[in-house]
């Protein structure tokens, strides 16, 4: 009777032990599954997250073999996926890009140099950055290099306009600059703390200075002040007042004692332009009202305050860019 009750409780020890360990099997299958379920949701949501990311990621192995998603293919043109390095020499427009793209991968394989540089594809105006440093070296120990593109297609295109808009608005500037270096009559311009920014060549000659340079180095005026108004005066009176003045005054022009009709003209944020004519040659030609009068009603229109004295193709350099050339 005795080894009956012995042969039961090793049995029923047995059987505790088969069901504990059943319950911890379960629980731990519950939990691995669990865990299993929310890194397959991580990496899903990872991988959506790639897939709308501005830039696309590519992995060049140590062998030359590449790692990476089928949008890039289908960003870079390529009819199939790309699998070895070799595979994206003929997507690229020029050799020599594709020569300098390798040499740059491999070096940060070796060195974990880090690189930046632009692309173009073959028959396309498709234009990508490229950036690429070391892979982690946990993910890749035998070393790899990590490189992501960017599309840089719509911002070329618009460099590209601007760049051309840049270089017709220059040429107009040039021209315009050259018109008014070569007029025969005094031409001036002040930026908005009325000192002298621009003279023209009779300019120079009238106050007898050896350059503009140095007209504008020493202050150097045209206009001789009246009863205590500057030029300078005149031409805070002109941006206050948002219009023309004019004035006839006596001053001396290339060492001769001369009347002279002086106007000051307010251009807006960009300044006050000046211009000085004989009075004696005004008369005789009938007249300055009506070319003062036109720049100053379109100065004071909103977006155009270049187009009192600058032609119209021109105004658009104004803003913001015609400061700073001036």
């Amino acid at each position: 009777m005795t080894g009956d009750n012995t042969m039961l409780a090793i049995v029923g020890l047995l059987v505790g032990a088969w069901l504990v360990a059943a319950v911890a099997i379960i629980w731990t299958g519950l939990t691995m599954r669990q865990k299993a379920r929310l890194s397959l949701r991580q990496t899903s949501r990872l991988s959506r997250l790639l897939e709308t990311a501005p830039a696309v990621p590519l992995v060049v192995r140590s062998d030359g073999k590449l790692e990476s998603s089928e949008k890039l293919a289908r960003l870079l043109g390529a009819s199939n996926s790309l699998n070895q390095l070799i595979d994206m020499s003929s997507l690229l427009r020029n050799a020599s890009e594709w020569n300098e793209l390798e040499r740059n991968v491999r070096e940060a394989q070796r060195s974990g140099k880090s690189f930046q540089k632009t692309i173009a594809l073959n028959g396309s105006d498709k234009r990508f950055l490229v950036r690429g440093n070391l892979a982690d070296r946990q993910i890749y120990p035998n070393g790899g290099a990590l490189l992501w593109f960017f599309d840089l297609s719509d911002s070329a295109r618009e460099n590209e306009l601007l760049s051309e808009q840049y270089q017709t608005a220059r040429s107009a500037f040039e021209a315009l600059a050259g018109l008014i270096e070569a007029a025969p009559i005094p031409m001036w311009h002040r930026g908005r703390d009325f000192h002298l920014t621009f003279v023209n060549k009779a300019y120079v000659d009238a106050v007898g200075a050896e350059s503009g340079d140095a007209v504008i180095e020493q202050g150097i005026e045209l206009i001789e002040p009246v009863n205590g108004e500057t030029a300078m005066s005149h031409a805070a009176k002109a941006i206050n007042a948002g219009e023309a003045v004019e004035r006839t005054v006596s001053t001396t022009v290339a060492q001769q004692r001369r009347q002279v009709r002086a106007f000051d003209i307010p251009l807006g944020k960009i300044g006050v332009a000046g211009i000085a004519i004989d009075a004696g040659v005004d008369r005789r030609k009938g007249g300055f009202s009506e070319a003062r009068q036109r720049p100053a009603r379109i100065a004071r229109q909103d977006d155009r305050e270049c187009g009192s004295v600058w032609p119209r193709s021109y105004a658009d350099l104004c803003k913001p860019s015609l400061s700073a050339h001036i």
